[in-house]
């Protein structure tokens, strides 16, 4: 501080002065009253509270130098020391609008002023930095958004519909990610889209696949790349997981059109070798796992092209090697043989029961390296669910399902006790979570939950995984004599009713079709228990 610095207390205050240059204070003689009406008035100036008025003034300056740098460029293509002024003075505006992020209720004025419009034609201009800043800008936006009464006035919506979504993404084929100011524009684009899928997944998932620019081709290329940055290919990844799971349209294009299917198990088979070690490499591979049982599940094309691949042998391979993948990879199973007679028949032929019964079989220790691996009640889930679709989907009399029932009546019905062992558990596991939701219905002052709400917290507690244990019995029962009347000489060992099957399978028909493939359940019922 300069040696002439002077030290004066206020006589109100008693608090010390400090000032650079004390011959200001001298010639301005101002009194404290004086000082504070100052301060205010460059407060109220500098800092004025956002509204409306002052919106549209900001809006209207911002809009003004947009069209004199058009115009500028519009004259003097040839010479940028004519519009550089002009594109400083534009980006400075553009970043003067961020302050609409610390009041999102005027969000409606400012799609109403068209704004957003002029925003998104500037996501095309040359100037790089130009664009970078309104990628900013609409991040900033995005991350304030509210709930509005009339959507059509939310600013997500104003960008759907004049096509800025696209617009968005478009930006990414000219942004690089060598260069800082880029990559962060890069990273900014990926957010907004986040952002949009959070507060509209299915409409903002069709217009990324619908558009004209290849936005998940895009996406595959990252998540496949080896030059492509860990984080980058996390977020990709993410994206593509959410986008996949919110549009079915994208599961052609990503399993036929862009080979997705194949190149993403290439990308997870390199695991084997090389385990991921890092949370963000783990959580990378789960969402191409996830992406994968998005578009399986209900796409027998895609179904084709996973058998092709050899990806129930990649599957079977984690599990058998004990990876972090396993319970995944039984998840994926699960979901590629559902509904599908050539994937069910493929499963046997690549020696999937060995791998899939071993799995049945075992009993889990308590210990924490286990339970970082394993999740019990899932697992329990999907091996049930492929045991039942190997039972509905393969051909009765074919050797596929010889060698699904031997499996069952080698060393000495072992899986058929398992499956008792599993009924039990799950019988219990189910009365409990009803007595418990009985206690909470009784607890409440407001109106019950819906029944619907009340059989889907049931079905997710373990109900699913118990109708699924009880129709593998009765289907058990009905194809194989042998099989049946050693169920029976079990039920009656352990003293076991019969008639608790029959009520779970009862349960599952009153809210599901009676029809499975080549079954009927209601008839089977009457017929075999």
């Amino acid at each position: 501080m300069n040696n002439n610095t002077n030290k004066r207390k206020h006589q109100d205050e008693n608090i010390e002065l400090e000032d650079d240059n004390d011959d200001i204070y001298k010639s301005a003689k101002l009194s404290h009253s004086d000082i504070v009406e100052l301060v205010n008035q460059v407060e109220n100036d500098e800092f004025e509270e956002l509204n409306s008025n002052s919106l549209k003034k900001l809006v209207l300056s911002f809009e003004n130098k947009y069209l004199k740098n058009q115009q500028l460029r519009s004259k003097f293509k040839d010479d940028h020391s004519k519009y550089l002024e002009s594109e400083m003075d534009l980006d400075e505006s553009i970043k003067n609008l961020q302050v609409l992020a610390t009041t999102p209720d005027l969000y409606s004025v400012f799609v109403q002023l068209g704004t957003v419009v002029s925003l998104g034609s500037l996501l095309t201009h040359p100037n790089i930095f130009i664009v970078a800043s309104v990628i900013d800008l609409l991040y900033e936006l995005l991350q304030h958004q509210e709930e509005e009464s009339d959507q059509k006035m939310s600013l997500y919506q104003s960008m759907i519909e004049n096509g800025i979504v696209e617009a968005l993404v478009q930006t990414l084929s000219k942004l690089e990610v060598t260069e800082e100011d880029e990559l962060k524009a890069i990273v900014n684009v990926y957010n907004c889209v986040e952002t949009l899928l959070d507060l509209n997944s299915e409409q903002v998932a069709r217009v990324l696949t619908t558009c004209q620019y290849p936005f998940i081709s895009y996406l595959v290329s990252i998540v496949t790349s080896q030059e492509s940055e860990l984080k980058m290919k996390l977020h990709a990844s993410e994206l593509l997981s959410i986008i996949l799971q919110s549009n079915q349209v994208s599961h052609d294009l990503f399993g036929t059109k862009l080979e997705g299917i194949e190149k993403v198990l290439v990308v997870l088979s390199k695991t084997i070798k090389t385990p991921p070690v890092a949370l963000e490499e783990k959580e990378f591979y789960e969402n191409l796992i996830q992406s994968l049982c998005s578009v399986l599940l209900t796409n027998n094309t895609n179904k084709q092209l996973f058998i092709k691949s050899e990806g129930t042998q990649l599957m079977l391979l984690f599990i058998k090697k004990k990876t972090i993948f396993r319970g995944s990879a039984l998840k994926l199973l699960n979901f590629s043989i559902s509904n599908h007679k050539d994937s069910n028949e493929n499963f046997v032929q690549v020696l999937g029961l060995k791998t899939l019964f071993t799995c049945f079989m075992k009993k889990l220790k308590k210990s924490s390296e286990k339970k970082k691996i394993y999740s019990e009640f899932q697992d329990d889930e999907h091996i049930i669910t492929i045991i039942f679709s190997l039972l509905t989907q393969l051909n009765k009399d074919s050797d596929s399902m010889n060698r699904l029932l031997f499996k069952f009546t080698e060393n000495d019905f072992e899986k058929l006790v398992r499956l008792l062992e599993l009924h039990e558990k799950y019988y219990i596991r189910v009365q409990m979570l009803d007595r418990k939701i009985q206690h909470e219905q009784q607890q409440k002052d407001e109106e019950e939950d819906d029944e619907d709400l009340i059989y889907l917290k049931r079905l997710e507690g373990g109900l699913f995984t118990l109708q699924y244990i009880d129709l593998i019995m009765l289907l058990l029962s009905y194809i194989n004599t042998q099989i049946k009347q050693k169920l029976l000489d079990l039920f009656k060992s352990k003293n076991f009713k019969i008639s608790s099957i029959k009520a779970v399978i009862s349960d599952y028909l009153e809210n599901n079709s009676s029809s499975i493939t080549t079954y009927d359940i209601s008839q089977l019922l009457e017929k075999t228990f």
